[in-house]
């Protein structure tokens, strides 16, 4: 699917390539992996769009470059598996890496990508890309590297919210119960930050990349600027979320060592205190005819008696050990 913006109203955006202006494309958009239109677009513009497969081989150093005096930009960034443009995301739907390349020419910016991302959405929101005002194809990447860097503000946003709700059962109720559900939701954000942190590490490598091209295409020194310290910025908070997931797992994970410690450590003493009257209960049923004590009426009392007494005397010493 392909949706281009035109230059003279980018609010109105199209679909049909056959009307395609070369001179009055703001911004491509570029959808799936459909190779007709990549391939036409290819033609139109005289550009080399790089396949999903290839981004992946590329080696870290060659992924921004510049070509025939067009800039090359590819960065991974999370996506939502199930996500379709412009509707709303589904509950179940899980984050996992997905890339996205840019390529920003004189005439137009051309983006393409094989999973929906939200941050390519154009609207009013901070989180989305806002074309008000947009004239140039170097203004249209500040817009979305914007909406891209917003996009994450709100992803560790919800994993903070997600954190809180998952710190305050394990760390307020007197027993553990249904551990694994936690561990499982504490593994998932930990996920979420990792793909997080790796997303905001390319935009910063691409925002270091526009500032060496600020004078050829144009681009706003002090927006460049801005978006290197929300980047910092969003950096250190990561890493502060890293390290409360790392707590809250160590926590869980202390919990449940100690339950199961508690619950070895009173098995252990009902083995003790069965031990002893188990030995006496075993001697006593020897056929030992000429012990007295074997024969005698009141003997089964006094078995008994020793048993009950080597059972108490078990337990007063793991009371004293503190084995409970």
């Amino acid at each position: 699917m392909i949706i281009f913006y035109p230059k003279t109203n980018p609010s109105l955006p199209k679909n049909d390539l056959e009307n395609l202006n070369k001179n009055d494309c703001l911004w491509i958009d570029i959808l799936g992996n459909d190779d007709a239109e990549t391939e036409t677009v290819e033609k139109i513009f005289g550009v080399d769009i790089v396949t999903q497969s290839e981004i992946r081989g590329i080696e870290e150093s060659a992924r921004f470059y510049e070509d025939e005096g067009n800039l090359y930009l590819n960065i991974f960034v999370p996506a939502r598996i199930g996500a379709r443009p412009y509707e709303p995301v589904p509950p179940s739907a899980v984050y996992h890496r997905s890339t996205l390349g840019l390529i920003l020419t004189p005439n137009a910016l051309i983006s393409y990508h094989q999973h929906a991302l939200k941050a390519l959405e154009t609207g009013k929101t901070r989180a989305s890309v806002r074309l008000d005002g947009v004239k140039t194809p170097a203004d249209t990447l500040q817009v979305m590297l914007e909406a891209l860097i917003e996009r994450q503000a709100g992803l560790l946003a919800r994993i903070g919210n997600d954190l809180d709700a998952v710190s305050l059962p394990v760390l307020a109720e007197k027993q553990l119960i249904k551990a694994e559900p936690r561990l499982k939701k504490l593994g998932q954000l930990g996920a979420q930050l990792a793909l997080c942190r790796d997303c905001l590490f390319d935009l910063a490598r691409m925002n270091a990349f526009l500032h060496s091209y600020e004078g050829k295409f144009g681009f706003s020194r002090e927006a460049l600027t801005a978006f290197k310290d929300d980047i910092a910025d969003l950096l250190n908070l990561n890493q502060s979320q890293t390290n409360d997931l790392t707590f809250l797992l160590d926590a869980t994970l202390g919990l449940i060592n100690a339950r199961q410690s508690s619950a070895l450590s009173f098995m252990a003493v009902v083995t003790l205190l069965f031990a002893p009257p188990t030995l006496l209960a075993s001697i006593f049923g020897m056929n030992f005819s000429h012990w007295a004590i074997f024969n005698s009426p009141e003997g089964h009392w006094f078995a008994l008696i020793l048993m009950a007494f080597s059972a108490l005397m078990v337990l007063l010493i793991a009371k004293l050990a503190r084995l409970f």
